[in-house]
């Protein structure tokens, strides 16, 4: 493909060059200037060139065939390289940015969705590409970077900036399931969204600007009946009717220098017997149905997260204190401290997720020091030092089947709980749209 000469195909029996140049005929080539040759999985010779949009030859022919783009937008204007990501399908990068395209025996189509959500770039000026060993997408632009698309598509982004278009919510850090495909979703700066799992639809339930504060950190959520729970960094413990939507607080005394310690919410578990814990700023507190109040436990600690193991006991991490193991039946606590003399204590004593998976094991996730488990019969920790995580900044450990799912500050790994091995791990080239999970 020549600069302003045309196309020249040369033989390898004869030595000889065929020129290629445009004429008045219909079957001619349409522009003189090629930047991209492309030859397609049926055969076809196509060519970008720089004014005339796309021209495809037929070799057993010598005709072509021209595909040039008239409208406003000018996608097929200046051709700088031409991809065919599948028998069909090609990818055209021109100065309006790349685009996927169908090519039928009827003409060009722009196409749909068909390579991970891949239709056109939004950088304009797209010079490069590579399609690498993964199938994933990668473009080059002039003045804009690198576009990346992957090839597999495992995770759908939910924005949940609410459709009235109020404020935005950055920051997701609890959800619980309500009725049926609904969800409330604790974000770190305004409030609770309610979300539409079927319609894919958010909506705001309770935000920052209802309450007339700057911001409103959701920590945890659970619904109990017709009552949604929800634990507020420094507002305390919030519990709202679904029915009337009254809220009545907890915790909570804008006067008061302790109460705002204790406002200081991180945690909140409705245990297997119905009681109900919140674990806070300055410790373990526990709900008192009589006097519809909580009372404060004797645990003086910043408590980072709950889990109730089969056995009905209490696991209590702190964010520096290690781990706390409660035993509602005895009102006994037994303490779990990192020893740097002994491999079968905690990695570290701040302690970021618990989990129980369905063979009854505790999991403890680390700041900064990975997993480990918990050994009942010898009253230890092993530690799992040897799993391919991402980042050893645990975030949250879901139990899902025979697997686990643990998030980190860089990405999501799925660990097999029989084998103990990473089945796999998600990173943004999977398909996340960030890997920086709270």
């Amino acid at each position: 493909g020549t600069y302003s000469m045309g196309l020249c195909s040369l033989s390898k029996n004869s030595d000889k060059f065929t020129r290629y140049r445009h004429q008045a005929s219909y079957n001619s080539i349409s522009d003189n200037s090629i930047n991209a040759i492309l030859e397609d999985a049926f055969g076809y010779l196509w060519l970008g060139t720089v004014r005339k949009g796309l021209d495809r030859l037929d070799r057993s022919t010598g005709r072509f065939v021209n595909f040039n783009d008239t409208g406003a937008d000018g996608w097929l204007y200046h051709i700088h390289r031409l991809l065919e990501l599948s028998p069909g399908e090609l990818v055209v990068c021109a100065d309006q940015g790349a685009s996927l395209y169908r090519m039928t025996g009827s003409g060009r189509e722009p196409n749909s969705d068909t390579h991970s959500g891949f239709r056109n770039t939004a950088s304009k000026f797209v010079y490069s590409y590579l399609k690498d060993r993964e199938g994933n997408l990668w473009f080059g632009s002039l003045y804009n970077g690198i576009e990346f698309y992957p090839a597999h598509k495992n995770f759908t982004f939910y924005d949940i900036t609410p459709e009235n278009g109020a404020r935005k919510s950055h920051g997701v850090a609890a959800i619980c399931q309500g009725e049926g495909d609904r969800y409330y979703i604790g974000t770190k700066d305004n409030g609770i969204m309610l979300f539409d799992a079927r319609s894919g639809s958010v909506r705001p339930y309770r935000t920052a600007s209802d309450i007339g504060i700057i911001s409103y950190y959701i920590t945890s959520l659970f619904v109990d009946g017709d009552r949604l729970w929800c634990g507020v960094y420094q507002r305390g413990i919030e519990v709202t009717n679904l029915a009337t939507r009254r809220v009545r607080s907890y915790l909570y005394d804008a006067g008061s220098e302790q109460s705002q310690i204790s406002a200081r919410v991180f945690a909140l578990l409705r245990s297997r017997s119905g009681r109900i814990y919140a674990g806070a700023a300055d410790g373990l507190h526990v709900y008192d149905a009589a006097k519809d109040d909580f009372v404060k436990m004797r645990l003086d600690c910043r408590i980072m997260t709950l889990a109730e193991d089969a056995r009905g006991k209490l696991w209590i991490a702190t964010a520096e204190n290690g781990l706390y193991l409660y035993d509602p039946a005895l009102d006994s606590y037994r303490h779990y401290l990192h020893d740097p003399l002994s491999a079968t204590s905690i990695p570290a004593n701040t302690i970021s997720a618990l989990a129980v998976d369905n063979r009854n094991r505790m999991w403890i996730g680390t700041d900064g020091y990975g997993v480990c488990s918990y050994d009942e019969g010898a009253d230890c920790f092993v530690r799992h030092s040897d799993l391919s995580l991402p980042n050893d900044i645990i975030s949250q450990i879901i139990p899902y089947g025979d697997r686990l799912c643990i998030s980190t500050e860089n990405g999501l790994a799925m660990l097999d709980i029989d084998s103990l091995s990473n089945m796999k791990t998600y990173m943004q080239q999977d398909g996340l749209r960030n890997a920086q999970f709270a």
